[in-house]
């Protein structure tokens, strides 16, 4: 028991027992591999990094067109209020009839029926101002 204590002592304290190795003086290859995966890996991670970027940019990008939307919408929203209160409905119906418009939606269209010889037209020519309406019918188009 002595002995093995002995030598637990000396394998701790003294760097264990006499091991027979063998320096080798040489030198030791370039660890290529290594610095590949190094900055592959490094590459690789600045790419995240800058993706993360690009994707913040956009995010905001697109919440400030959200933003831009809904006041454009509430822009829309007022200029439709001031329109649809500008004019009643009644001067609305009013200009329309004043145009030309049949109720209906179609437009009144005034045809002559009364066919004119060339003599007719030269006298009715200074007529024409005052006696408009007398010859003519009204058809909805």
């Amino acid at each position: 028991m002595k002995q093995k204590l002995k030598i637990f002592f000396l394998d701790i304290f003294f760097g264990g027992r006499e091991y027979k190795t063998k320096a080798i003086t040489g030198k030791t290859p370039f660890p290529f591999i290594t610095v590949l995966l190094t900055a592959v890996s490094t590459v690789l991670i600045l790419c995240t990094i800058f993706s993360l970027i690009r994707i913040s940019e956009l995010s905001s990008e697109i919440t400030s067109m959200k933003k831009q939307t809904v006041s454009l919408s509430a822009k829309k929203a007022s200029l439709e209020n001031e329109l649809d209160h500008r004019y009643s409905y009644n001067e609305i119906i009013d200009s329309v009839k004043e145009l030309g418009f049949s109720p209906d939606g179609g437009r009144i269209v005034y045809i002559d029926t009364k066919e004119k010889d060339e003599s007719e037209e030269q006298d009715s020519a200074e007529d024409e101002d005052s006696d408009e309406n007398e010859n003519l019918e009204e058809y909805p188009s």
